[in-house]
């Protein structure tokens, strides 16, 4: 039986570090539930099915980046360019060393994406970029 203190984000936690496990091409909500010595079904209280505990995941990391884009913006008003890249390298440094799974899910979903992109459209996906970006 799930704790009290099982939450929504302890679960959105588990699925970043188990699902990063497999660069996120094996999702199970069975993984889930074992690393977190809960029964599948448990996890249905909270998440209504995988695509849920996925979008999730989205929300999480999207909500954490943008507290970091907002503060990035924030000490570099006003300063020269040279810092804004200083503080702008060793904010996201010190983010993704927070949150390693994050990077494996940005990296790993970009590079899910370019290859839908690369099957769904002869020659890359068209574009200005190389790879069919744009």
């Amino acid at each position: 039986m799930m704790n009290e203190k099982m939450t929504k984000d302890k679960i959105i936690s588990a699925a970043f570090k188990e699902w990063s496990k497999s660069c996120f091409w094996k999702c199970s909500l069975h993984s889930v539930s074992d690393s977190l010595g809960i029964s599948k079904t448990a996890l249905y209280r909270y998440f209504k099915n995988k695509e849920a505990l996925l979008s999730g995941l989205v929300k999480v990391f999207q909500q954490s980046l943008k507290v970091t884009v907002t503060g990035i913006s924030e000490a570099i008003i006003d300063q020269s360019f040279e810092h804004g890249i200083r503080v702008f390298f060793k904010t996201c440094f010190h983010f993704f060393s927070e949150h390693p799974y994050y990077l494996n899910y940005l990296v790993f979903h970009h590079i899910q994406n370019k290859a839908f992109i690369s099957r769904s459209h002869p020659g890359g996906g068209g574009g200005n970029y190389p790879g069919g970006y744009g």
